[in-house]
């Protein structure tokens, strides 16, 4: 079974199965097609609403099997999903003909207008990023406010569940339905308590942090109590910097770091919240680091030939990468192509440029966009600049030699996403990580 089979067997799965028992249960509730099709709505969006929180509080196994851009995409459209089934249920109710207790539609419509208020701030300011220069301060409390007037809504959405004549008349339902919630409390509890609480037992704490770029940091992590956690090159760990001035919410950030080093090393681009006061960090402030989690990993390729292809900060898993293959491959076959602005804007030069003369089959190409100055390859990374340093020889997949890995900024990846499938490479052979 796929990953992502055995994700949809129990999301889609247990609402199936709990719809099979309520038809059982209570059948004459049931007496006609609209209130049946209302009815079935509702169940399904009470369970895909409670099930967002569980994805919320990024569980180990799931994340592990989509990686966090999927479960994060997966998230977004299931809540967008139970909002519309919850619309459906909501008319289907309405235009039933029967009589019901005030407060049920009351409550419903209450439910609706939250639930579309919590998906329309989580559009607009979560995944909202802020123009040069300027803060998404308010990221943070609006954050905070979305999950915890999510739990507010189930509260509310538990008490609607409970009025229903179907459930007010069967045992099973009541235990089904207070089941439910009591999972998605749980998993709220854990994901804004419990891990920071285990966490603040195992510290980190910043030993350096200095500027790699004009707009890129990198902070250097030690464990207070020993050993670094175990990560893969490729993965990444949400950060809480613990320091006065300083918001708790955690971030994700990849590991730059080689996975043997006794230290971890993460790359942060200033793109507001409090990644613009990055250099007020004092060296010894405790930070709190959760992970590994990502299943983006480039070392796992198993061609002949790795072709990583970066943007902007999305450079990040290669270094780990590359810090990994010097050490335990160095005759690997490795072609980084690194999409850049400008000369200025290009990070650990000087690493790549060693690395040609320690790996000799590694091929370092830069590639400025808007540099008039530059001498080497300008533009982007697009079919014609794929051909030339990384091309497909053979369009059927068991003759392909050449595994790609593409992480940076989504214009940068559906560009080259583009141009692999029109030089015929194979989709197996295609791996991305958004930043």
């Amino acid at each position: 079974m796929s990953k992502f089979s055995r994700l949809y067997s129990w999301y889609f799965g247990i609402p199936i199965l709990e719809i099979i028992l309520i038809i059982i249960l209570s059948p004459p509730n049931y007496d006609s097609q609209t209130r049946l099709i209302g009815a079935l709505a509702g169940v399904v969006s009470y369970a895909f609403f409670t099930f967002e929180f569980i994805l919320t509080a990024r569980p180990v196994p799931i994340e592990k099997e989509m990686g966090q851009d999927k479960l994060i995409k997966f998230h977004m459209w299931m809540s967008v999903l139970a909002l519309l089934l919850a619309v459906a249920h909501m008319q289907q109710t309405m235009n039933s003909g029967d009589s019901y207790k005030p407060l049920i539609p009351m409550i419903g419509y209450g439910i609706l207008i939250g639930y579309a208020l919590i998906i329309l701030l989580a559009y607009f300011f979560l995944s909202k990023k802020p123009k040069p220069g300027k803060t998404l301060a308010i990221r943070y409390n609006i954050s905070m406010f979305i999950h915890n007037f999510s739990m507010l809504v189930t509260v509310v959405l538990l008490r609607h569940v409970m009025q229903a004549e179907a459930t007010t008349e069967s045992l099973i339902l009541k235990i089904i339905y207070i089941g439910h919630f009591l999972v998605a409390l749980g998993y709220w509890i854990y994901h804004k308590v419990v891990r920071t609480i285990l966490l603040k037992k195992s510290p980190y704490t910043v030993t350096e942090i200095r500027k790699e770029t004009k707009d890129i940091w990198a902070l250097v992590l030690s464990k207070v109590d020993g050993k670094v956690m175990d990560y893969e090159a490729g993965q990444f760990g949400y950060l809480s910097i613990l320091q006065k001035g300083f918001s708790k919410e955690f971030h994700p950030f990849s590991y730059a770091s080689s996975p043997n080093e006794d230290k971890i090393t993460i790359l942060i681009k200033e793109l507001g919240d409090y990644t613009l006061k990055l250099g007020e960090i004092k060296v010894g402030t405790m930070a709190l680091l959760d992970g590994p989690y990502g299943s983006f990993k480039p070392l796992t390729g198993t061609q002949d030939e790795l072709v990583f292809i970066a943007g902007g900060v999305g450079i990040t898993p290669f270094l780990s990468s590359l810090g990994v293959l010097k050490e335990t491959a160095p005759d690997k076959k490795v072609t980084l192509l690194y999409g850049m602005r400008t000369q200025e804007d290009l990070i650990k030069t000087a690493f790549f440029e060693d690395l040609e003369k320690t790996m000799p089959n590694f091929r370092y190409v830069p590639v400025l966009s808007d540099d008039d100055g530059w001498a080497g390859d300008i533009g982007f990374i697009d079919q014609p600049c794929l051909e030339k340093f990384a091309a497909c020889e053979d369009p059927e997949p068991e003759n392909q030699t050449k595994e790609y890995f593409i992480c940076g900024p989504p214009l940068m990846i559906s560009l080259v996403q583009n141009s692999l499938r029109q030089m015929e490479v194979s989709y197996k052979y295609v791996h991305v990580e958004q930043f």
